[in-house]
């Protein structure tokens, strides 16, 4: 898709700080405010995936420290509008202009910004323009996605909401039914995501105009009122592209009227490829076609050659709060053994592009299970005995992802240089790995079998010409160092690190 009207991004490659970290929060999970108990007492060994535990944005106001001390720098947010009460995600929103209370009153958030903002970090929010919650139903019963059917409505489930009012109106949806297909162009723009309404985005409808104001309205008075440095689309694949362009639009104008030079929007658009990328008006996207190949072991040699869109910015990640394609769900910690997890974690710290860790990742959060819910775990207990080890500074995870980021910091230079490209060659457990840029490279060697392996012919042939520069070689706990002269074959567990500058050769 090629659309003539996308404006350029505002700050180019560049638009995120080269030693950002994000740190993404699903709020009902993080922690508690310690004055108020959770609805449902927290069980480790009997979770209720679906149900609400009690995290509260005090709670988060509460860990800033500990999330400081880790080397996070910026903040993401799930949405915490008012929700349909039986959801805990914050996604399935029925008054877009209140905070659903179990979470914080407007004043918790200001003031969790406000003490955020000046320990350094940066806020950024979730925004869902692309459905609300389950607000009314069907006439008929579970309809699901036909092409060219359009299904009677039935009733509001409440009688003053969804809000605001214009969306009381049944032309702001698209009334389609639950996708099924999800590959299916039209079924992406104008089908339900499960139980959740999709919102009309198409501009040539009226529906589409009104749900254009109203995102619009919406998120100036949020942005505005919390002093936000940017935002995450959520779902953008299911949204028109030049609706949410034009969205992006009014939001930077309006930002950049109140003195706000930079405003940065970032996108979740699930594809195993990068061309949708560029027809979106975003400054960087979250990185699936990577996360697909690098979270899980596969069975099947990959050797291909990646190339980048030239205007955005990666945003790479291990784990989220989907982990889509995977059944049963589960956390990159269930599929790879301990040895293996520190080096892709040293993987992912040590690439280009801005590194996004998911809540409890740091403390080696293991879910698994049959829906998302069972990856989306409580990090607190109010039991005695659980009490602060979720939160630990001292666990071996914690420690050991805290010294990947420092190393990072230390190295980004290096690491912000706009690698346009990526080879890869992973052949079973022994992964080549190559980011170019027009003046370096960086070359990342993971050994993740329990065996020395030998380098590739075609590293040896790069080894010749650079015999002298250094490798930085990690175990999962220690650093050491060597030449690529020395280097022949690589020994079990072991990350090989190399950064080339081409203007020296």
């Amino acid at each position: 898709m090629h659309f003539n009207n996308v404006e350029p991004p505002q700050g180019g490659f560049f638009m995120f700080d080269s030693t950002e970290v994000i740190y993404s929060i699903i709020l009902d999970r993080f922690h508690p405010n310690a004055e108020n108990l959770p609805i449902i007492p927290v069980q480790q060994s009997s979770l209720q995936p679906d149900q609400h535990y009690g995290g509260h944005v005090l709670g988060v106001l509460q860990q800033l420290p500990y999330l400081k001390q880790l080397g996070i720098t910026s903040l993401l947010f799930n949405p915490f509008f008012q929700n349909n009460p039986e959801s805990y995600h914050g996604y399935a929103i029925e008054h877009f202009y209140r905070c659903d209370t179990r979470y914080g009153s407007v004043e918790d958030w200001k003031k969790c910004v406000r003490v955020a903002h000046e320990m350094g970090f940066k806020i950024y929010l979730d925004v869902v323009l692309n459905h609300t919650g389950n607000n009314w139903s069907y006439e008929m019963m579970y309809p699901i996605f036909k092409k060219g059917r359009q299904y009677t409505f039935g009733k509001w489930r409440y009688d003053d909401l969804p809000q605001p009012s214009s969306l009381r109106s049944i032309e702001c949806y698209s009334r389609k039914g639950s996708i099924v297909d999800w590959e299916d162009l039209e079924a992406q723009y104008s089908g339900d995501i499960f139980e959740l309404k999709d919102l009309q985005t198409d501009l040539t409808t009226k529906g589409g105009r009104a749900n254009l104001s109203t995102m619009v309205d919406v998120y100036v008075y949020w942005f505005t009122l919390l002093n936000v440095e940017g935002c995450r689309l959520d779902a953008v694949k299911h949204i028109h592209p030049e609706w949410v362009n034009e969205w992006i639009s009014a939001i930077r104008r309006h930002m950049k009227s109140l003195g706000k030079s930079t405003f940065t929007v970032f996108g979740e658009y699930i594809s195993s490829n990068y061309d949708p990328y560029p027809s979106i008006n975003m400054d960087a996207y979250f990185d699936f076609p990577l996360h697909f190949i690098w979270r899980a072991p596969s069975s099947s040699p990959i050797k291909k050659e990646i190339y980048f869109p030239d205007r955005l910015q990666a945003i790479r990640f291990l784990d989220n709060h989907d982990q889509v394609g995977l059944f049963p769900k589960q956390r990159v910690s269930c599929l790879w053994n301990t040895r293996q997890i520190p080096l892709l974690w040293a993987l992912l710290c040590l690439s280009p592009g801005i590194p996004c860790i998911y809540y409890g990742s740091e403390q080696g959060l293991r879910g698994q299970g049959n829906h998302d819910g069972y990856i989306r775990e409580p990090m607190f207990s109010f039991i005695p005995v659980y009490k602060g080890i979720y939160h630990s500074t001292s666990s071996i995870p914690y420690i050991r992802l805290q010294s990947l980021l420092k190393l990072r910091n230390t190295w980004s230079d290096w690491i912000s240089l706009m690698y346009t490209s990526c080879k890869l060659d992973l052949n079973n457990q022994m992964w080549e790995i190559e980011w170019k840029s027009t003046s370096a490279s960086i070359h990342i060697i993971l050994n993740l079998s329990d065996c020395s392996r030998n380098i590739s012919i075609e590293n040896r042939i790069f080894h010749s010409r650079n015999r002298e520069n250094i490798v930085y070689l990690y175990d999962g706990e220690e650093w050491g160092t060597t030449t690529i002269g020395m280097l022949t074959e690589v020994p079990p567990y072991h990350l090989c690190w190399i950064f080339l500058n081409y203007e020296k050769y």
